[in-house]
């Protein structure tokens, strides 16, 4: 009987003691969310998180408020959101840099592309373009194949060096047609392309941002684009699947995740808001004149389309030969 009643007490006390804010997740949100973006400020991805905050704290009712935590190629900032509490305060504007090439890329990352994570949806990609000197004999992609061919190791190629998701799509290319070319590291997408306007390099893989004044200007060719269908940016431009190359599907892309084990009624409030995001005018117009367009997936097909990104891009790293981090 004694036992019974100091139990009863101890239930009794337990309802009297009042639940954090936070945990009550169908009260979510009642205070600023922090959308971490893991790329130091300005630039494209920095551009398309604040959209993207914007769009939330419009559709959540409270502040988004951006924080970038650039370092290690993204890894800090994505690596701190898998670490921090599972209440839907934190999020992390998922890249394809940080959840498919690094971890591709590297012997090991300190969280699972995908267990570690709420993953909430995708919102956006942008392709990237193969562009030449103007000294380059060939017009299009088939043509810098041949020509890379019957020449092997004569082209020079710009990369970043620290092998992102544009220098994957110059390896994939490699591997999938056997092609040998020097690759020559730069520091930025800016320096590269002043380079291959001056023919010093002879071509480089850059976003469509970067490439299309230059093309527009007469400066150097772009031969193709690597996203599932043409961007606006450059829409006279084929894809490298319309040019004959059906694996040349290359983006890099941009999602909404948590730290994993989010409560159902959070992933579904932060789901609901993602879902409005692409319909949205004015983030359609800001994006195409960035290159950028927006994109829906929800979260399990999401969690499936990293899992085979990962399988590609280590497959990708083996057959170049790339030694791993």
């Amino acid at each position: 009987m004694l036992k019974l009643t100091a139990l009863s007490t101890v239930c009794a006390l337990s309802l009297l003691t009042p639940v954090p804010a936070e945990a009550q997740s169908s009260d979510y949100p009642s205070r600023s969310i922090r959308l971490v973006v893991p790329v130091a400020a300005g630039g494209g991805t920095d551009m398309v998180g604040r959209v993207l905050a914007e769009h939330l704290s419009s559709r959540l009712g409270q502040p988004v408020t951006v924080e970038n935590r650039p370092g290690a190629g993204s890894l800090i900032g994505v690596d701190s959101v898998a670490k921090a509490p599972a209440d839907g305060y934190t999020l992390v504007l998922a890249l394809s840099d940080g959840f498919t090439i690094l971890p591709s890329m590297k012997k090991e990352v300190p969280y699972d592309s995908v267990k570690s994570f709420t993953l909430i949806g995708l919102a956006a990609r942008t392709p990237f373009s193969f562009s030449v000197s103007n000294e380059v004999p060939a017009n299009t992609l088939r043509e810098l194949v041949d020509y890379a061919k019957k020449n092997a190791g004569k082209l020079k190629w710009a990369v970043s060096g620290s092998y992102s998701t544009s220098d994957l799509a110059t390896e994939l290319l490699k591997v999938t047609q056997g092609l040998e070319y020097t690759s020559v590291p730069y520091r930025g997408g800016a320096l590269a392309l002043a380079d291959v306007v001056s023919a010093r390099v002879d071509g480089l893989t850059v976003s469509p941002l970067l490439a299309a004044p230059q093309a527009a200007a007469g400066k150097l060719k772009i031969l193709a684009q690597t996203g599932p269908a043409r961007v606006p940016m450059i829409a006279n431009v084929p894809t490298a699947v319309e040019a004959g190359f059906k694996d040349l599907v290359v983006v890099a892309w941009f999602g909404l995740a948590g730290p994993a084990n989010l409560p159902p009624a959070v992933t579904a409030k932060l789901s609901d808001a993602l879902a409005t995001f692409h319909s949205q005018p004015s983030v359609n117009q800001r994006f195409a004149a960035a290159g950028i367009e927006t994109a829906a997936m929800p979260a399990a097909e999401f969690a499936t389309y990293i899992t085979s990104e990962l399988a590609k891009w280590r497959d990708v790293v083996s057959k170049a030969g790339i030694p791993l981090q």
